[in-house]
């Protein structure tokens, strides 16, 4: 029963995690390597012990911690560069003018 609370509260720490990474470069309150770097850090840590709890051995689960903590984190800090870059190409909503 512990187990299962461990692995779930390290599967939502995980999904934190990118959640944050993505909105720590959207905002701009990281740079895109900073936020690449610690995020995909903790991705890792986190994704590596998840998989550990659920009885799969330590070299496998870092192997996969590594490969997919790099790619969501990669995924997560792209999509919110991507963002940050376009968000000033929105039109702007049309301001009513008075006097007209």
């Amino acid at each position: 029963m512990s187990a299962d609370i461990a692995s779930f509260v390290l599967l939502f720490l995980f999904a934190v995690s990118i959640v944050v990474s993505y909105l720590a470069v959207r905002r701009g309150r990281l740079r895109l390597v900073n936020a690449s770097v610690i995020g995909g850090a903790v991705n890792i840590v986190l994704l590596s012990a998840y998989i550990t709890s659920q009885g799969v051995s330590l070299p496998q689960a870092i192997t996969i911690g590594l490969a997919l903590g790099l790619l969501f984190t990669l995924m997560s800090v792209t999509m919110g560069a991507y963002f940050l870059a376009h968000a000033s190409d929105a039109p702007s909503a049309p301001t009513e003018q008075s006097g007209k």
